[in-house]
């Protein structure tokens, strides 16, 4: 894995050689192993190369062809062994290495790095094949014959790179900074981008998944390559696993479990090629729980342990979320080490952090606004850890929700009332009535919830200036997301296939992974098994009162027991993030005023926002409590957080 960046003048003039120093300097504070840079003429490429895989040490990118072509790629694959067993890698390798090295390297195709591969394979058969390379990568070609750039991102966004085309130059880099130092000033805020992150009410920052803080900058998409030559560009998307859809039914239980154990066993095992130890960041829940049943199996074998980091709330929290949740998951992961046996337990509350003081921290890191206040800085610090437990690879279980734990018990009996499957309805009302210990009539009743379900729009435009741009974002959001829930599956596929969450998934483990030194990677997005669970049907996520069948009913040999429990309360990650702002109210509250009074922003209305604040003045001198209170003061963070954008990167 590593780190790109460069620029094409696509007019073929000289790029200049302060651009080299500027895209490197950006990448200082990462943790880096080695640089190359490689720079002809209309060509300048670089890559900031890390670790991470056993084969990592001989990479060489960029590569240049004798004919002046160019590649360089930031890569992780998932299944380098698949792609070795085609023709083009039979026999021995003679050419890889001997510009860069001064020499010939004879090596087996087996002993070839990642790039290489990714490399041989793109120039090989281009485009057509491009889907069947899996892993985590984001690569720029240059073919200098044809004089056009190839520049493609991995199917699900695993990894980060951003570019933009300016008086006919492409530039792109891992982090957006290089690209935003090359031509500040010239740079506009992409006042779009900024109101989606204000009107949209769920974690996604923005509805286009290209689009970035800068309106000049993109983001390239998952599962999609750009071509670019002079004068034109176009987007074409690679895989798309909707497209003539099938359920995959037919099949008994046991051949469902069968391949199940297989799939994700292999998903996992792709996951830990490393020489260096392996962590995990756990929790209570079932996805990374299911993730480290099965690496610490694998691990066994080579007589290894699995590192497990876990988040606890601050000294003194207990549960004031009012519902029946698990906030301290501590006492569930150790009995989790215990039943597994390998697992060495690292516990941390991060005393000193908290959501107001690593905002502008956040900021910088992830180079844009973010949602999640608390969690990113929390986790930097466990994989900081990891880095000196000998760590290279830590796994967690980001789309488990999606794919391994995915089940909608009401959606489900929805269904069968929709399709008038009566009997199996009459059966499993009376297995979730007598399990869970409820009357039918209010199974009935979230069935009836269901048929009527409409997502809600409660955002935070308020806060923003009256502009018809503003509307734009509202009525954009509304009519992409406050449908009626139709039914399940259209329901499933629409949820698991959100490109904008992948991206964000992916933008911020690439950051991470660059200025701590450890790779972050999720099993559960491993494409060969999110596929499979795309295309299982309905019932297989949840049948006999069972739900979340993939692991309580096909991994129940070898989760821990205790997990197991259906009636277990769930587990929530920073159910202290307002208690940790409890003693800096005072200045919070002061900051806001004076950021507010400035009046704002092109996005954000600071006369509203002063006048909302004055008026709920009170909650800064109290205790934060209830479940409306933590909004208001989550709508004045998120408020703030555009404000301090502003005066960090414009």
């Amino acid at each position: 894995m590593s780190a790109i960046w460069g620029a094409i003048d696509l007019e073929g003039n000289e790029i200049p050689q302060e651009y080299a120093e500027i895209f490197h300097e950006a990448y200082r504070d990462c943790v880096i192993d080695r640089t190359e840079i490689s720079r002809d003429g209309a060509v300048l490429m670089g890559c900031e190369l890390q670790y991470f895989t056993p084969e990592a040490e001989k990479e060489h990118l960029p590569f240049r062809e004798e004919d002046g072509s160019y590649f360089v790629a930031d890569v992780y694959l998932d299944n380098r062994e698949e792609l070795l067993c085609d023709p083009i890698f039979a026999g021995q390798v003679r050419e890889y290495g001997k510009q860069e090295c001064g020499e010939e390297e004879e090596q087996t195709a087996g002993e070839l790095p990642d790039g290489e591969i990714l490399r041989r394979f793109f120039r090989a058969y281009g485009k057509e094949r491009l889907k069947e390379v899996h892993g985590s990568f984001a690569f720029v070609s240059f073919d200098a014959q044809n004089q056009v750039v190839s520049l493609a991102m991995d199917h699900m966004a695993n990894r980060c790179l951003y570019y933009a085309i300016i008086d006919e130059i492409l530039y792109f880099s891992t982090l957006l900074k290089p690209i935003a130092d090359i031509h500040r000033g010239r740079l506009h805020e992409n006042r779009k981008f900024l109101q989606d992150f204000l009107a949209i009410p769920d974690m996604r920052v923005a509805l286009d998944d290209q689009a970035t803080i800068y309106f000049e900058i993109r983001h390239a998409a998952a599962g999609e390559i750009l071509s670019v030559g002079r004068g034109e560009s176009a987007w074409e998307k690679y895989w798309d696993p909707l497209k003539e859809f099938r359920t995959d039914r037919g099949k008994t239980d046991e051949q469902y479990r069968e391949e199940l154990r297989e799939k994700f066993g292999k998903a996992v095992s792709r996951a830990m090629r490393s020489d260096g130890e392996i962590g995990i960041f756990l929790s209570g829940g079932l996805d990374s729980t299911a993730v480290a049943s099965v690496a610490s199996g694998q691990l066994k074998k080579t007589e290894k342990q699995l590192y497990a980091y876990t988040m606890i709330p601050v000294f003194g929290y207990s549960d004031d979320t009012g519902e029946r949740v698990t906030v301290d998951e501590q006492a569930l992961v150790h009995e989790t080490a215990q039943f597994l046996g390998n697992v060495a337990e690292h516990y941390d509350s991060c005393e000193e952090i908290n959501a107001w003081d690593c905002m502008e921290r956040q900021l910088r890191l992830l180079e844009g606004p973010f949602k999640s206040l608390q969690n990113v800085m929390h986790l930097m610090r466990l994989a900081e850890k990891a880095r000196r437990d000998g760590c290279r690879i830590v796994l967690n279980g980001q789309l488990g929700n999606d794919t391994i734990s995915y089940g909608d018990q009401a959606g489900y009996l929805y269904e069968m009332f929709r399709y008038g499957h009566w009997l199996r309805l009459r059966k499993e009302l009376n297995s979730h009535s007598k399990y869970f210990r409820y009357q039918k009539k209010k199974a009935l009743l979230q069935i009836w919830d269901r048929m009527t379900e409409k997502e809600q729009h409660e955002s935070y435009e308020q806060f923003m200036r009256e502009t018809p741009l503003r509307e734009y974002t509202k009525q954009q959001y509304l009519t992409l997301n406050c449908r009626p829930v139709i039914r399940i599956r259209r329901q499933y596929l629409r949820l698991v296939m959100d490109r904008m969450r992948f991206r964000q998934i992916g933008d911020g483990e690439t950051k991470m992974s660059l200025y701590t030194g450890v790779l972050i990677k999720d099993p559960t997005r491993d494409v060969d098994f999110f596929e499979w669970c795309l295309h299982l049907p309905t019932e297989q996520f949840h049948k006999n009162c069972t739900n979340r069948r993939l692991i309580y009913a096909y991994m129940d040999d070898i989760m821990p027991p205790h997990i197991l429990d259906q009636r277990l309360p769930k587990g929530r990650q920073s159910a202290d993030m307002f208690y940790r702002l409890e003693e800096k109210k005072k200045e919070i509250y002061e900051d806001l005023h004076k950021m507010f009074c400035e009046n704002g922003n092109s996005v954000v209305d600071g006369q509203k926002m002063l006048k909302i604040l004055e008026a709920n003045q009170t909650l800064f001198h109290q205790k934060t409590k209830t479940e409306n209170e933590k909004k208001i003061m989550e709508k004045f963070l998120f408020s703030y957080e555009i404000c301090a954008l502003f005066k960090i990167f414009f």
